[in-house]
């Protein structure tokens, strides 16, 4: 791809923009320096709203490439509380509610606004042949690793929602890198908005191992340690054109789909990611067999802590291409969902809360007052259902309906029954292994079943003086074979 096919492609990302009116905030920088200072931030979601208000505003404005940074870095001073607190409070059950569905909404719409604002700087900074001029180079890296860092911040923001990213958000992160490359400027580093320094090429390695580690199969905690060590992973690895070879992945940078996915095209848009050094950093660290790997990046002293485990899992998701055990079939199936601990244990202890079945054999533990418990069979709950898209022998692929208060997450157990309209139910548990949330799909989820049912118990803790602390529900499974829990 020439430079000029490159630019060609980020300037038609770019809408029609039009002198800003005498009333318009991003007239005057000290005038939107003033609404800055007035904004009311303790009021979340409305300011999360007004400073997306305010950057589509900026982007439909035609000013000058200087007078839109200015305004721009004011803008990201101000909106980093916002989208950090913002994102620290997204819940980890789903489907999310009303309330937290729109303030993420406004997230991945602010990190929209400031990825198309940098890109329109460099489009009219480099315009009409795409080529950087000779005494811009410094403000054409800041801008160019600005609006990588935003565009994939888009793409953070719908993989820790479990959802799909918005559409354009792959085809225009390729595409800002395309243009990087293509002008000499992938691996100029500079300040990101927040502080420390990265490259366009890094950023973009760092969305693509994000990806292609299929983040929907983590827990929010694995999510978050992930992401925050991408920085220190994809020092050990690069990406280039061509197509891929032994110990590389192929990436497709003229498809807007989610990695793995869209690895077919012309060859032109076929790239590929080389994860050789990285693997061969984790062979080295999961031989020491450590519960927490250090990993440090290969130039600088910046270090990255992962659970031993979670190393394990990255390694096999990056380097092996796993079969099915076991063929999928259609189903149809309406099944009654328990999410939780503490709604197996309801169900495992014969419909008794957790407080009527205590205590169990221990001298140690008080009994429940008898107007505290309540008798089994009463008060039951109703229980989200979900449809059975197909089933194997290993386990369902399931989907709650919209409207459903599923509450659930990766990594929960669950107890599934057939709806029925008379008789005791005949339930069956497992684990949520993925997980896809879509606000007006609703919910998809993978399960995998137990081996064997597991059993309600108490574990009766002690804190580090020996002192007996309240008594929690656990429910361990026997492995096959074995009548003691594993």
């Amino acid at each position: 791809m020439s430079i000029l096919a490159a630019y060609a492609r980020l300037k038609s990302r770019i809408p029609l923009r039009s002198a800003p009116p005498q009333s318009s905030l991003v007239c005057d920088p000290s005038r939107l320096q003033a609404w800055l200072a007035g904004l009311p931030l303790a009021n979340r979601s409305f300011a999360l709203m007004r400073m997306e208000e305010a950057l589509r505003e900026l982007n439909a404005a035609a000013i000058l490439s200087q007078q839109r940074l200015a305004m721009l870095e004011m803008l990201e001073q101000v909106a980093a509380a916002l989208v950090d607190d913002g994102g620290n409070e997204v819940r980890e059950f789903f489907p999310m509610s009303a309330e937290r569905m729109d303030k993420v909404q406004h997230l991945a719409g602010i990190e929209y606004e400031f990825a198309l604002a940098y890109a329109e700087i460099i489009c009219d900074l480099c315009a009409p042949a795409g080529r950087i001029p000779l005494l811009r180079g410094g403000m054409a890296a800041r801008v160019l690793v600005r609006a990588c860092q935003h565009q994939a911040a888009q793409l953070w923001q719908a993989s820790r929602t479990h959802s799909a990213p918005p559409a354009g958000a792959w085809q225009g992160m390729h595409d800002l890198f395309r243009y990087a490359a293509e002008a000499g400027y992938a691996d100029r580093e500079a300040v990101l908005a927040g502080g420390g320094r990265a490259s366009p090429r890094s950023i973009y390695i760092q969305a693509l191992l994000h990806a292609f580690a299929k983040p929907n199969q983590f827990t929010q905690a694995q999510n978050r340690q992930l992401y925050s060590s991408l920085p220190v992973l994809a020092s050990w690895c690069d990406v280039s054109p061509g197509h891929a070879t032994a110990g590389t992945i192929a990436v497709h940078t003229g498809s807007d789909q989610s990695p793995p996915r869209g690895v077919n095209g012309d060859a032109g848009e076929r790239w590929m990611l080389d994860i050789g050094a990285l693997v061969a950093q984790f062979d080295a660290a999961l031989a020491r067999d450590e519960r927490e790997i250090v990993m440090r990046a290969r130039r600088g002293g910046e270090e990255a802590k992962l659970d031993g485990e979670l190393v394990a899992v990255l390694r096999r998701v990056w380097c092996e291409r796993t079969e099915r055990g076991f063929p999928r079939n259609a189903d149809s199936a309406v099944l009654e969902t328990e999410i939780g601990l503490s709604g197996l244990h309801y169900i495992l202890s014969g419909n008794q809360d957790f407080e009527a079945v205590l205590p169990l054999t221990d001298a140690s533990s008080t009994p429940t007052a008898s107007w505290a418990q309540r008798p089994p069979g009463l008060a039951t709950p109703r229980r989200a259902r979900a449809e059975a898209v197909d089933r194997s022998r290993q386990g369902y692929r399931l989907h709650w309906a919209a409207g459903e208060d599923a509450r659930v997450r990766v990594g929960e157990l669950i107890a599934l029954a057939p709806v029925a309209a008379r008789g005791k139910p005949e339930w069956s548990f497992g684990a949520l292994r993925w997980l896809r949330a879509d606000a007006e799909a609703g919910i998809e989820a993978g399960i995998e079943l137990l081996p064997t049912p597991p059993v309600a118990v108490a574990v009766y803790p002690f804190d580090a003086g020996g002192t007996p602390r309240a008594p929690v529900p656990a429910a361990p499974w026997p492995k096959p074979g074995s009548k003691k829990p594993a």
